[in-house]
């Protein structure tokens, strides 16, 4: 941990240079100044324990999503294939064409040409094969469902379009006047006592299940955000431009019917084992699960503590 070289608190535009350690005379930037949006975030001179690690983990979960991002830039090319080409039969390489321009080793759900992957998707879908379902795109368009299963979760909460951001920080968790509502709300997506405590993410809110919400919460509050390995669920839940694997043999989230009911949606067994301890208790979630396996003739599942 770097130590705080001078008693005096900076202003915005202060103490936040990159320094030339070879400069002789000059004290150079504290470390954890980096990533900082305003001075407000620097902790190195708080001593409330709770506050201190918040700021630390927004922090440093701001430093690693950016530096995801920087390898992501690296690894995409810089236009995406026309789907402009003479087509006699739906093309079956066209979506994993779209895939290979959008690798997402980090979580991409916000990321404008993310959205632009879906909308030709679904362009393709409407233009190739609607009414005809091929199942060598079924994994594309479960995915593109489940993206838009989370987007109208979120009108259903009265969320606007930030939750999108990799910054942003739950409704409920905001300082001033209260800006949200339950009236429409159903009761399975009403805030718990973590949501309204703990700092996070509003896509935590979107998931259907209670007890998914507080489970992810109580890690997070436990033992910091980087526990709860963020980006590798958003990856497998929703991330659209994230998806890789079949839908059995990876960790996968399907949406099925209501978007925000437990029972509306299905779990992989890949999902399932691999992140288990978010699934702790979720009873009405296991439920919905092997509801729409057993409909397929699959094996049901058993979540942990249920």
């Amino acid at each position: 941990m770097a130590a705080n070289t001078s008693s005096a608190t900076p202003s915005s535009d202060e103490g936040l240079f990159m320094i030339d350690a070879r400069a002789p005379g000059v004290i150079p930037i504290l470390p954890q100044r980096n990533h900082l949006c305003n001075v407000e975030e620097d902790w190195s001179g708080v001593t409330a324990q709770a506050k201190r690690r918040r700021l630390q983990n927004r922090i440093n979960q701001r430093a690693r999503r950016q530096k995801l991002k920087e390898e992501t830039k690296k690894q995409a090319t810089a236009q995406p294939p026309s789907l402009d080409s003479d087509m006699q039969e739906i093309p079956r390489n066209a979506v994993r064409t779209l895939r290979k321009t959008l690798p997402a080793p980090a979580c991409m759900l916000g990321k404008a040409e993310n959205r632009e992957m879906l909308t030709r998707f679904a362009e393709l879908a409407r233009n190739n094969f609607l009414g005809a379902p091929n199942m060598i795109h079924l994994e594309d368009t479960v995915r593109c469902n489940v993206f838009l299963a989370m987007a109208r979760v979120t009108t259903i909460l009265g969320f606007d379009d930030s939750w999108l951001d990799d910054d942003s920080i739950s409704p409920y968790n905001m300082q001033g006047p209260r800006t949200w509502s339950l009236d429409a709300v159903p009761a399975n997506l009403w805030p718990t006592v973590l949501q309204l405590a703990v700092e996070h993410h509003p896509w935590i809110d979107l998931f259907p299940c209670p007890r998914m919400r507080d489970n992810f919460l109580r890690t997070i509050q436990a033992h910091g955000e980087d526990a709860a390995e963020e980006d590798e669920l958003c990856r497998d839940y929703v991330d659209a431009a994230g998806a890789k694997r079949g839908l059995e043999d990876g960790a996968s989230a399907i949406v099925w019917s209501d978007p925000w009911s437990p029972h509306g949606w299905e779990l992989t067994a890949g999902f399932v084992k691999k992140w288990a301890w978010l699934l702790y208790g979720c009873v009405e979630l296991q439920a919905g699960t092997n509801a729409w396996r057993t409909r397929r003739g699959l094996e049901r599942l058993r979540f942990p503590g249920c």
